[in-house]
């Protein structure tokens, strides 16, 4: 039940008081407390102390033969026991590692004690997925309710318009509750109105916000439900003189007309340069218009055996590499938000500046939109790797890094990142076999403190190249394609008898055609050691977006990635225009950014 992250969310929906007439829902009542607590440390793909919690079937198992539940007795299950010992004891779980910490809510243990005392029971067939938030541990309401109430209710319920009699714009009118009786019931969510309708489906007749209003931006996001529950659970406390009115949910700046990633391949020049190779050779480059620098590394070319002891990482087999450049350290917040802000446009002197023709169409690559929530998560971002993002937001980074500079920068193909990674070597990681060693080379679960680290502070790999184990993970170019190495590229397959031939892989495929799933490699500092090496293959999945308040869901921002980072590489060899949507966006994924 150990919590993965220091951002995970303490008891996202916990609970009423419970009464003895109410009957706890596994649904609506325990699958959160169990997805957003236990589930992100005990599940498939990371199950700690050999436990899992994500199924029926696997929690029943429990750990090395000892339950965690016994279905009517919740004093001799430790799923509900060890929730409710003191905070500073070294047993209680989600374990506690830092003053700000906290253990689940009363409500939330009591939800575990009566589900399992009324026989722990789980809907067939149902799942749980671990869930990345967090909750303050006290709601205000002026700083987190109020904003709710103004955005999707007042509108409807407030001095101008009283739908079925009800008025919310202050707490004597909340108190007389409407037509359908009583609205706000102190400790109570599930007898308020207020909260129970939002949590209806969404074609639900009675859900609020209503349909139409959903269609118009009104809608009370996954993470705006949470702090209602728990502001009601806590005595739903409104200051007196609070007084709400109707407001619009802040817009966003809108999305400039941007340049194709064609138009600017043709516009650098890359068309009269491709084929061409280069002499891979360290440089430190400074960002044009900022005091802002980046080192690159040469990577030799070479041949090396990709692959592992997993299954979709089998069989292991000689790859042959081209030369190229990779970026010493991981992408920092100072060489980010230059972009993502645009920090250098803004901080232009306007009297003395003049944009040059790279300048230009700089200006015009895609760049996100402004994020909902402090992307650093309270971690620092002094010398900090810069993460949550998407891959589609790196390679556009890529672009205007591109178009600053006039050198061809992207990510890494799996292949020439596990190839930087290993630095000749042929070990789990590249110091070795030995994971006790681990700790002078990599941030990770054992060592980081529960958040990622300063760029740099460990040791690096034999090509110089820093924090490939950990800290932060990596995006690469590739798509997750679990039988890839078995197959084979389209060039080479694996029925072909004889040494492989493989050059640069991938040859033709797996290039993302769909969101999910795509490739980070090396492990982060939420990480166990088995996760950090050389060979491991770590895809994205439609969880790390569950944070983001936004319908769509942003394209910029995976705000529950918060282990997800990059580093960016440069090819000796421009590839041709035929090529470019293998290292950079499509025009599609360009034209289909929304205008905001």
């Amino acid at each position: 039940m150990i919590r993965k992250t220091l951002l995970s969310l303490c008891a996202l929906f916990s609970t009423s008081s419970l009464i003895a007439e109410e009957k706890v829902d596994f649904m609506r009542d325990v699958k959160p407390v169990l997805e957003f607590n236990c589930v992100s440390c005990h599940q498939e793909t990371k199950a700690k102390g050999k436990l899992r919690l994500d199924t029926y079937e696997q929690m029943m198992k429990g750990a090395g033969g000892d339950a965690v539940t016994v279905p009517g007795k919740p004093d001799e299950s430790t799923l509900y026991t060890t929730t409710i010992l003191d905070k500073d004891d070294d047993d209680v779980m989600p374990p506690i590692k830092h003053d700000t910490d906290y253990v689940m809510t009363k409500h939330e243990t009591e939800i575990l004690r009566k589900w399992i005392l009324d026989g722990a029971k789980w809907p067939k067939g149902v799942s749980l997925k671990a869930q990345k938030r967090r909750l303050p541990e006290k709601v205000d309401f002026v700083k987190d309710i109020q904003p709710i109430l103004e955005y999707n209710c007042i509108s409807c319920h407030g001095p101008t318009k009283d739908k079925g009699d009800l008025r919310l714009d202050t707490l004597e009118w909340t108190k007389k509750g409407g037509d359908n009786g009583e609205c706000l019931v102190p400790g109570k969510p599930l007898k308020s109105s207020l909260y129970t309708l939002t949590i209806l489906d969404e074609d639900h007749d009675d859900v609020m916000p209503p349909a139409k209003a959903m269609k118009k931006g009104q809608v009370v996001t996954y993470k705006e439900k949470a702090l209602l529950r728990r502001w009601i659970e806590d005595g739903a406390a409104w200051p007196t003189d609070a007084v709400l009115k109707p407001k619009k949910r802040p817009s966003k700046a809108p999305v400039r007309t941007m340049i194709l990633p064609s138009e600017l391949y043709k516009q650098l020049g890359f068309d009269k340069q491709a084929g061409k190779v280069q002499k891979v050779a360290a440089y430190t480059n400074t960002i044009p218009g900022t005091d802002v620098k980046y080192e690159m590394l040469p990577i030799p070319g070479g041949k090396f055996k990709r692959g592992g002891e997993e299954a979709d990482e089998k069989p292991v087999r000689e790859i042959n590499i081209d030369p190229f450049w990779m970026q010493k350290f991981e992408m920092k917040w100072t060489q980010y938000e230059i972009w993502q802000f645009d920090l250098d446009v803004a901080r232009r002197d306007k009297a003395t500046y003049k944009s040059n023709d790279l300048d230009k169409l700089a200006d015009v690559v895609s760049r996100p939109t402004g994020p909902y929530l402090d992307m650093s998560f309270g971690m620092g971002k002094k010398n900090r790797p810069v993460i949550s993002m998407t891959q589609l937001a790196a390679k556009c980074y890529a672009m205007w890094l591109s178009a600053k500079t006039g050198h061809f920068y992207r990510l890494p193909t799996e292949a020439e990142w596990e190839y930087a990674c290993r630095a000749g070597t042929t070990t789990k990681y590249h110091f070795g076999d030995d994971d006790s060693k681990l700790g002078e080379y990599a941030w990770y679960y054992d060592n980081a403190d529960e958040k990622y680290q300063e760029r740099g502070k460990k040791k690096p790999n034999p090509w110089g190249l820093y924090d490939m184990h950990g800290n932060v993970s990596e995006w690469c170019l590739d798509a997750y394609t679990k039988d890839f190495y078995k197959n084979g590229t389209n060039d080479n397959p694996v029925n072909i008898p004889g040494p492989a031939k493989e050059q640069n892989p991938p040859v033709e495929s797996p290039w993302p055609t769909k969101l999910y799933e795509r490739i980070v490699r090396g492990g982060s500092w939420d990480d166990d050691p088995e996760d950090l090496r050389s060979a491991k293959r770590i895809p994205s999945i439609p969880e790390w977006k569950i944070q983001d308040p936004q319908l769509p869901k942003s394209v910029w921002y995976h705000t529950d990635a918060i282990f997800v980072g990059f580093r960016l590489v440069r090819a000796a060899k421009i590839p041709p225009l035929s090529e470019l949507h293998k290292y950079w966006p499509t025009d599609e994924e360009i034209k289909a950014i929304p205008k905001r």
